[in-house]
């Protein structure tokens, strides 16, 4: 049975058991003492106990009632000698006051009126007197605490499983965005690799006939012509090994997915591609999976945007690990001459740094870009991770620079 059907069965169940219990009671031998029981009387038992079904829908008028009926019955009949009446106006009444209430001020305004009342009751019953009012209202009091303290752990739980459930939506739209990121930059990257090879090929095929057609004539110009078709193989096929080293994925290759260890054979594939870089890198053992695939994702993304943006210029990659952050910096410095090929390469509408900001976010990092004063670009990013798992981590990757002085962006 769930919770808000057991729920619903002891605000309404108890309360007409309860109503039974006191009309047989009330039928009992000695019942009252003066004058046997009336149907009038018997009917204001009912208004004692029936309005408590209502309880939960009414927490201030179904007390109310009941306490208010109770109070009366010495006022128009002799006080039956039943235990459901006053376990109703003494327990569940203040019970319902103090747990159903939608605010605490509410709560506490239901519980005030049916402590009136049941002092009420003492002062106009006789038998009881002063003594017996006060402990009737001190019980009385004593089951409303419980009802408040009832009434809290309730709404308590109840923010507690709001909180888990937006928290859990958050982490389920925070995977989704993810995976829309990945989608839609794998989209970005396949588009550029069909624009940077149609490209390629579509120059390569021009040239080749031009050279073909002048082979015999004119000798130079169709040596030019070859040099050009090798400049354009060359450069589409450097961009395609970049492009399509971003769409490898972790559930593309049989082997685990990549991380700061790979970085020294990533820089040297972009090296081997014509992009001057330099790599400085801190050892990142003891990360979790998901930093680690995100810093070489990082410094990937980052180099691609600088050999498509500043061709020829030179790239100093940096991973520090800090006891609170990896901070992943990457510089390029202003290119050496235009890009040879102008304009012919598609734009990427700011996809790239989007990707990384995106990576970035899931772990809760922040990126910084913008252009450097020499003309060239940075994009800096910070990770907060766990303290490592051990102390001890082995000796930093360190790349001597393979120029002289002033060769890296500072």
């Amino acid at each position: 049975m769930t919770g808000s059907a057991a729920r619903w069965r002891w605000d309404v169940v108890l309360p007409v058991v309860l109503t039974l219990a006191a009309q047989v009671e009330l039928h009992l031998p000695h019942s009252t003492d003066a004058a046997p029981p009336t149907a009038a009387h018997a009917l204001l038992l009912v208004a004692v106990t029936a309005p408590l079904v209502l309880q939960r829908r009414a927490p201030l008028l179904a007390p109310a009632a009941a306490t208010a009926a109770w109070a009366a019955e010495p006022l128009l009949f002799p006080v039956a000698n039943t235990f459901a009446v006053p376990l109703c106006a003494l327990g569940l009444a203040p019970l319902a006051a103090a747990r159903w209430s939608r605010t605490t001020a509410r709560a506490a305004v239901a519980v005030a009126v049916v402590l009136v009342l049941v002092a009420l009751q003492g002062l106009v019953h006789e038998a009881y007197g002063s003594g017996d009012g006060v402990a009737n209202t001190v019980f009385a009091g004593a089951v409303a605490v419980l009802g408040l303290v009832w009434r809290r752990n309730a709404t308590e739980r109840r923010r507690a499983e709001a909180l888990a459930a937006e928290r859990a939506a958050a982490a389920d739209e925070a995977r989704e965005r993810g995976l829309r990121a990945v989608e839609a930059e794998r989209a970005r990257i396949a588009r550029e690799l069909h624009d940077v090879v149609g490209h390629g090929l579509s120059v390569v095929v021009l040239q080749a006939r031009g050279a073909r057609a002048v082979l015999a004539a004119d000798p130079a110009r169709a040596r030019e012509a070859l040099d050009e078709v090798e400049r354009a193989a060359s450069g589409a096929l450097r961009e395609m090994r970049l492009l399509t080293g971003l769409l490898r994925t972790t559930d593309d290759a049989a082997g685990p997915p990549p991380g700061p260890p790979d970085l020294p054979a990533l820089v040297g594939d972009v090296r081997r591609a014509g992009v001057p870089v330099t790599l400085d890198a801190d050892p990142l053992d003891g990360l979790p999976p998901g930093f680690a695939v995100t810093c070489y994702r990082v410094v990937q993304e980052a180099l691609t945007n600088a050999a498509r943006h500043a061709p020829g210029a030179r790239v100093a990659v940096v991973v520090r690990r800090g006891e609170r952050e990896v901070v992943v910096d990457v510089r390029n410095g202003a290119p050496p001459e235009p890009a040879p090929r102008g304009g012919d390469l598609p734009s990427t509408g700011g996809r790239g740094l989007a990707g990384v900001r995106e990576r970035a976010a899931v772990l809760g990092g922040h990126v910084l870009t913008g252009p450097r004063e020499d003309g060239g670009f940075r994009v800096l990013v910070r990770l907060p991770v766990p303290p490592p798992a051990a102390e001890g981590v082995p000796g930093a990757v360190r790349e001597p620079a393979r120029a002289a002085a002033g060769e890296a962006p500072a």
